[in-house]
């Protein structure tokens, strides 16, 4: 149920042409001209409101639990450093770089998916201490940006992906790669790095359904790509993403993938259970 995700830039470039990848948005262009100076970062910040006020709201939810309410992005940026408000900003904005592009409607499932997952990913991570939970949250928002992509040459492609999800004989992205050329982890990938993502960021979009891939880092040792991938796996089932985007009862990856996470984390059923519980009510209360 896997694929090696090698990919030829070039080519997948050619295959992606007439889909329009929102460009990296101009306040993140001038963030990175006074990057990383903090004053200067939260000034540029607060000229756009619905940003700053967007900012606030995710750092101050439930999933990452701050020791006290942030008041303001200068707290925030001082509070969190400019790197994970950084992460929050881009989160913030992918939603809207798709206004224009895609019937928004449509898609209202998956984008209350990825704010789930997204929640639940930066839970998991402040909980289990395993990474930053900023980053945790952006590769829940982050890590399916493509099937919005491909929806702009293809109006049937959420109907496709239910197909997808309900069958278990050919793996996610093969499938994809049959039907369209490409896939939306590739296409995900591009976006990830137009924007300048960290690079863990792109390369977990890159392979979060090639299972040999993944299980092959959960045997290997702690990493932060592998962390990050057991949080967003855990994220989606956690979330019932196979439900929620793929129409399905169950999903075909989570048992190929379970134990090898467990191992890696050093868990079992017992302890997910208990993290699913509280991951649940973290979300619930966002």
């Amino acid at each position: 149920m896997s694929e090696n995700v090698e990919i030829d830039e070039e080519e997948a470039e050619r295959v992606l042409k007439g889909i329009n990848i929102p460009p990296h948005p101009f306040i993140l262009q001038d963030i990175a001209e006074v990057y990383p100076d903090i004053v200067r970062v939260a000034a540029i910040i607060i000229k756009d409101p619905s940003v700053a006020g967007a900012i606030i709201k995710v750092v101050n939810s439930a999933a990452f639990s701050l020791a006290r309410e942030i008041e303001s992005v200068q707290d925030a940026v001082t509070l969190l450093g400019v790197d994970s408000v950084l992460n929050v900003v881009n989160a913030v904005l992918l939603k809207n770089s798709f206004l224009d592009t895609v019937d928004m409607k449509a898609l209202e499932a998956f984008w209350n998916a990825s704010d789930d997952d997204a929640v639940v990913a930066a839970f998991l991570a402040k909980e289990m201490k395993l990474c930053k939970p900023d980053l945790a949250y952006m590769i829940g928002l982050f890590h399916d940006c493509g099937i919005p992509l491909i929806m702009q040459k293809n109006q049937k492609y959420l109907d496709v992906l239910h197909k997808i999800y309900n069958q278990n004989q050919h793996g996610f992205t093969v499938v994809e790669n049959h039907l369209f050329k490409t896939n939306h982890t590739v296409s995900g990938y591009f976006l990830a790095k137009s924007w300048k993502l960290p690079k863990v960021v792109c390369e977990v979009i890159k392979q979060h359904h090639n299972v040999d891939y993944i299980n092959e880092h959960f045997s290997g040792q702690r990493s932060e790509f592998a962390s990050l991938m057991a949080i967003e796996k855990m994220a989606e089932e956690i979330t019932c993403e196979y439900k929620t985007i793929g129409n399905s009862k169950v999903s075909h990856e989570w048992p190929l993938i379970k134990e090898n996470l467990f191992e890696y984390l050093g868990i079992c059923e017992l302890d997910f259970d208990e993290l699913r519980e509280k991951a649940v009510e973290t979300m619930q209360a966002s």
